[in-house]
């Protein structure tokens, strides 16, 4: 037999001695098991391979019986179905992945809600306009809605307030009356569902604020503009869960009663200042700056002169500062924005003046602000002739001068005030208060191609009070409104509605 070895594994060898020749048989490898593959090699001899059962479906449980083979059964295991938009997704028992509706839809890669979402209203092609919302799957005429109660409570009227925003939630500056008329300012901001103060109020008990605040914000850090003590400018900023204030103790106007004053903020951060009042100063416009060491009276740290930039003020004055401090301010009743000349010649204009008519009548309130790029826009009141109807204006500056934004006057057929305008998501709003009928009523417009359209209707709680001052601010998308009302009280209360 050693003679016939084949040097085959797979082969019986012997020698028959009948026929004194060699046999091969092939060995046989079945091991009679159904859950393997069995085979054979030359040099090792049988060879018995696990099946794989794997059938590749996540819902299905998948072994081996040695007699039948493979085989398989329907699970409840986790599994994807392909959609995004349904979690989470359970195989059904019966082979079948089944996701869990969630209501959403899958919009190129995005779940949105085609009922509410107004980017996708009823489709994820179908957008809403910017004064439209989504509801039900249709696009509606959009509402201010009350952004929680009032601000300040029903025990102490409201005197003055400005509205910013921290890119999360909005924040308000208010100036409260006390018994005895005595002011202080607080900050609140809405941490739904109220309103909540920020930080502890800043008028020491022996002191009285006077009927002017703004508020400010770098990046996320809140500032915020007073005056009190007789023309004492006084500018604080929160920081650890406290307000500090910078250049202590605060900065002396030339004026000692304020009818405005307004806070800007440069990069590093430092805080500019205007102002307009009367007292020692005529009817005079300011400003100031401090540069981290002391307060200075003009962006030109060696020019020696009067911080004043005009005793002959008119309306309220604001400030913006992108590239440089820029004041929109009323002289002599012509509205015009200031800039600082660095030859040293001091405060000159901006380009021309930005009045539709000079000769009309008189004017008032000022109001500046830029977009992310830095272009300045101005809102003002103008009057259509000498004691005339108050018309709201907004203009832009383009390259190397001021140019009108719409068609005409953003405001309508009753006489307005009080301006203020904001860059919401690269479009202008404006607000103001327009008295019809005897009632002042708050209103706000946006900017479509050439044209003022209304956002929404009257921001008014009661149609028949008076709201005044109104301010804006943006939270992303949406635009937020803060505004004086009388309660029915007696009490003046701040409400904010968002849009």
């Amino acid at each position: 037999d050693g003679d016939c070895d084949d040097l085959n594994a797979c082969t019986t060898d012997a020698c028959d001695g009948s026929t004194r020749s060699c046999t091969h048989a092939a060995v046989d490898c079945d091991d009679v098991d159904a859950c393997t593959t069995d085979s054979c090699d030359t040099t090792t001899g049988c060879v018995h391979a696990a099946i794989v059962c794997d059938d590749g479906d996540v819902c299905t449980d998948d072994s081996c019986d040695t007699t039948t083979g493979c085989t398989t059964s329907y699970n409840r295991a986790a599994c994807d179905d392909g959609d995004i938009c349904t979690t989470p997704d359970v195989c059904d028992g019966a082979g079948t992945c089944v996701g869990t509706d969630t209501g959403l839809t899958n919009c190129s890669g995005v779940c949105v809600d085609l009922l509410t979402d107004r980017d996708h209203c009823g489709g994820c092609t179908s957008a809403c306009a910017i004064d439209q919302a989504c509801v039900g799957g249709s696009c509606v005429a959009r509402t201010w809605i009350p952004v929680g109660g009032p601000v300040n409570s029903s025990t102490y009227p409201a005197a003055a307030h400005a509205i910013g925003s921290d890119g999360a939630l909005p924040f308000v500056a208010l100036v409260e009356e006390y018994p005895g008329f005595e002011h202080d300012v607080i900050v609140r901001r809405y941490v739904d569902p109220s309103w909540v103060d920020v930080g502890s109020s800043f008028v020491p008990t022996d002191l009285d604020a006077a009927e002017v605040v703004d508020i400010e914000f770098h990046g996320t850090t809140p500032w915020v503009i007073y005056h009190a003590d007789w023309g004492t400018a006084h500018v604080e900023y929160f920081s650890s869960g406290a307000w500090t204030e910078v250049g202590a103790p605060g900065f002396d106007t030339w004026c000692l009663a304020l009818q405005s004053l307004d806070l800007a903020l440069d990069s590093v951060p430092h805080p500019h200042l205007t102002y307009m009042g009367a007292g020692g100063c005529g009817i005079g416009v300011g400003y100031a700056w401090h540069d981290g060491a002391a307060w200075r009276h003009h962006p030109s740290t060696a020019w020696v002169g009067s911080e004043l930039i005009t005793m002959n003020g008119s309306g309220i004055t604001d400030i913006v500062y992108t590239d440089r401090p820029y004041i929109a301010l009323g002289d002599m009743s012509v509205h015009s924005v200031k800039i600082w000349d660095s030859t040293g010649a001091g405060w000159t204009d901006h380009g021309s003046i930005l009045d539709m008519n000079v000769a009309a009548g008189w004017d008032e309130a000022s109001y500046i602000t830029s977009d992310s790029s830095g272009v300045l826009y101005v809102a003002w009141i103008e009057e259509d002739a000498p004691g005339g109807t108050g018309r709201v204006y907004v203009k832009r500056w383009e390259t190397t001068d001021w140019a009108l934004v719409g068609s005409g006057s953003a405001s309508g057929a009753g006489d307005s005030r009080n301006p203020a305008i904001a860059i919401v998501s690269g479009t202008p709003y404006v607000t103001w208060q327009e008295i019809t009928a005897g009632v002042s009523t708050v209103y706000v417009k946006r900017l479509s191609g050439t044209s003022w359209v209304a956002a929404g209707g009257a921001l008014n709680v009661d149609s028949t009070r008076d709201a005044v001052e109104p301010d804006i601010t943006g939270i992303g998308s949406t635009v937020h409104v803060a505004f004086r009302e009388e309660d029915g009280t007696g009490v003046e209360r701040i409400y904010v509605k968002s849009f």
